[in-house]
């Protein structure tokens, strides 16, 4: 009985250090995430982007919070009106974590005042910024470069940034919007932020 009971604690640790040991070289065979993982991650500093809405609200209204972002050329199209359509659905989903969630769209230039009507009637939780330098539009490339085999286009595309504002997952245009639902819902629960 006690051999067992010795047995039956000692093997599962012996093959946890076996599976963590440089003899063994384990290696899962795929990721679980939808995105594409952006190695390493990288910061992305939104205070060089313009507000433009809400009025009167600043970057720091994104700060500490998973963000969704979704660069756009400043004209939102039909496939752009259905992703921006299927990351609203995807804020909505996050439920009691809505708060700990932010959503951003971002464009190169500042748009008009019928676009930013247009979009807030989509949902008023956008933040809609404008990155006239371009600054924000080379970081996100970037990041797509490195992760989304070397397209360097960020338009279209969503990104997944954490509360530290690093970006650490990209999607390629085309997303499917449940994708980025399922990677915020697992990375919410695993970060211990899945709590009301």
């Amino acid at each position: 009985m006690l051999v067992t009971l010795a047995l039956l604690f000692f093997v599962p640790l012996f093959v946890a250090m076996m599976m963590q040991s440089q003899w063994w070289g384990f290696q899962p065979r795929r990721m679980i995430n939808a995105g594409q993982m952006v190695q390493p991650p990288v910061p992305l500093e939104l205070e060089q982007a313009k507000v433009l809405y809400p009025p009167d609200a600043g970057p720091e209204l994104l700060r500490g919070k998973w963000l969704m972002l979704y660069p756009y050329d400043g004209q939102c199209d039909q496939a752009c009106m259905g992703d921006v359509t299927g990351l609203r659905q995807v804020h909505k989903a996050a439920g009691r974590n809505r708060k700990r969630v932010g959503i951003a769209l971002l464009s190169p230039r500042d748009i008009s005042v019928e676009s930013r009507a247009r979009l807030t009637a989509i949902y008023s939780q956008f933040v809609l910024l404008s990155d006239p330098a371009g600054t924000t539009a080379a970081v996100l490339a970037l990041a797509s470069a490195g992760s989304l085999q070397g397209d360097t286009g960020a338009q279209g595309r969503g990104f997944l940034l954490d509360p530290a504002g690093n970006i650490i997952l990209a999607y390629a245009p085309g997303f499917d919007p449940s994708d980025i639902n399922k990677d915020l819902k697992r990375l919410l629960r695993w970060s211990g932020q899945d709590k009301p």
